[in-house]
């Protein structure tokens, strides 16, 4: 069975975005992401996005929970999704 077919949902729960300077539409942004935190049953993608002079335009977080849609409730972290997510990048977050 492939990973896709384990029917795990990881719904946004929490977003958060902190506007630092503009950014206009024809602007060249690089945004990265990485994985900040996990918890038992929640994991969260912090985000740093940059204009072309590597200036910091915004930063933000987006929080998800693992969800199995057959039952309706929250579930921890499968540990396929564990393997995937490297333990050296997360650090706390901040807020």
């Amino acid at each position: 069975m492939s990973i896709v077919d384990k029917r795990i949902h990881m719904p946004v729960v929490e977003a958060f975005v902190k506007y630092v300077k503009p950014a206009r539409l024809d602007d060249l942004l690089e945004v990265s992401s990485r994985v900040s935190e996990r918890k038992r049953a929640s994991f969260t993608f912090s985000y740093e996005i940059r204009n072309e002079a590597k200036e910091l335009v915004a930063t933000g977080f987006t929080r998800h929970a693992c969800w199995d849609p057959s039952t309706s409730k929250m579930i921890p972290l499968p540990d396929w999704l564990k393997e995937i997510m490297p333990d050296a990048d997360l650090t706390p977050t901040d807020r």
